[in-house]
């Protein structure tokens, strides 16, 4: 890992690399593929967060938290401590109190484990794994094999009811970056998209229970509906551009009052701690497909983009699905967030007749190839346009409805950037 000086772009040189953070500094060190967080900590310094990725000498999963003017090691916090095939994937910081100072850093890894690092005391000695240095939720499909989880996760404050503190954790599992990682085995692990509600923060009641046991803690949702072929009939009689998704539409519930839908994937449970979904294409089954890219919180829901890779080892690329769920439960959403007809509303007309009833989309299938995360701008009045880059190297872009609370503050168009020239 390396810090640079890039003050002056012009007179960038060797001077210029401020330190590095090597496997030579330390043997836990991998190939860092993750992302670098640089925030405040409580102990006044800033600091580099960064895990120390895959491939390492002795295979553990490891945080390292650098001072980002010396690099010089803070701290390191070991997840799992026995030596084996595993890595730390990219962490996110949190800050629960809304003072500016990280108090948490979540990160998952190679072997399912989402870990918890708790750093809000002001001595660094206190730092360290919480809940005793137990994960916070292991990820397993239904037949307990644990789902890689190599994407960095979202977090958002929970506020669903029946939830009275806590950080909702959003991620989806799956690998892509090693040898035959793109390959799709004869019977593929089923990955999944999780929702993980971690109780426990600093405004949270004396014993609070962390440590999420596992699935059958959740509420799954499941993907009900697929188009393909292009063949999507819409309410308004027209055909939709492109094939669509359609998810389960599940309560959860958190608390102690009864969920009143109960059709299966839906369940009567009370105290859930989250919500799942399992990547099965209801049409074509198992697919190998996975999630490796961040996901997005938008007003009230999560946004993410699935992989799945050709088949065909001759051919390059593959193709995603761009998945919209109710952040809190997982559903799909009351009313269509995309723009379906591609009329420049999103309305009504967008719905999707399934069986002679029309429901809302939960995803729709990229046309351009496997696609990351989307970049999301509020670009007309009262839409929001999703712009991501395909593997075919072609641009996509998705319009859909913003939230009430965007439209009427729409700002008019303004400088994003200049150069001065001296």
């Amino acid at each position: 890992m390396f810090a640079l000086d890039v003050t002056d772009p012009d007179a960038f040189g060797a001077d210029k690399v401020l330190w590095e953070f090597a496997s030579s500094n330390d043997a836990d060190m991998g190939y860092t593929l993750p992302q670098v967080n640089v925030v405040r900590m409580a102990n006044g310094q800033w600091a580099a967060v960064v895990a120390n990725g895959y491939n390492s000498l002795a295979g553990k999963a490891v945080l390292f938290i650098i001072n980002i003017e010396t690099g010089a090691l803070i701290k390191k916090i070991e997840a799992e401590t026995a030596s084996g095939i595993n890595g730390l994937s990219s962490p996110i910081a949190v800050d629960s109190d809304n003072d500016k100072i990280v108090d948490y850093i979540y990160a998952g890894d190679l072997n399912g484990n989402l870990w918890k690092f708790d750093v809000s005391s002001s001595d660094t000695a206190n730092w360290g794994v919480a809940y005793s240095g137990s994960p916070l939720f292991v990820a397993t499909d239904s037949l307990a094999a644990t789902q890689p989880i190599t994407a960095k996760p979202a977090a958002g404050k929970a506020t669903a009811t029946g939830q009275t503190s806590g950080v909702m954790l959003y991620f989806g599992t799956g690998k892509y970056f090693e040898t035959d990682d793109n390959l799709v085995p004869t019977v593929p692990q089923v990955q999944s998209f999780y929702a993980i509600w971690d109780q426990c923060d600093k405004t949270s009641a004396a014993g609070c229970n962390g440590v999420v046991s596992g699935r059958s803690s959740l509420q799954q949702q499941s993907i009900i509906a697929e188009t393909s072929g292009g063949n999507t009939l819409l309410a308004d009689g027209s055909s939709a551009n492109g094939d669509v998704r359609i998810s389960s539409d599940c309560e959860v519930a958190y608390g102690s009052t009864l969920p009143t839908t109960t059709t299966t994937p839906c369940t009567n449970n009370i105290n859930r701690r989250g919500w799942f979904v399992d990547l099965i294409s209801p049409v074509y089954g198992l697919q190998g497909e996975k999630v490796v890219s961040m996901p997005i919180l938008r007003h009230g829901v999560v946004i993410f983009p699935t992989l799945i890779p050709n088949t065909n080892v001759c051919t390059a690329g593959g193709t995603s699905w761009l998945m919209e769920l109710d952040q809190f439960s997982g559903a799909r959403l009351s009313g269509t967030p995309i723009d379906l007809n591609n009329d420049g509303k999103v309305d009504d007309n967008d719905m999707v007749m399934i069986n002679g009833v029309a429901v809302a989309a939960s995803g729709v299938k990229s046309q351009v190839g496997i696609i990351d995360t989307p970049a999301v701008i509020n670009c007309e009045n009262g839409i929001d346009c999703k712009y991501t880059s395909g593997s075919s190297a072609n641009l996509w872009l998705v319009k859909e409805k913003a939230p009430e609370s965007v439209a009427p503050t729409l700002l008019p168009a303004r400088r994003q950037s200049w150069r001065q020239l001296l």
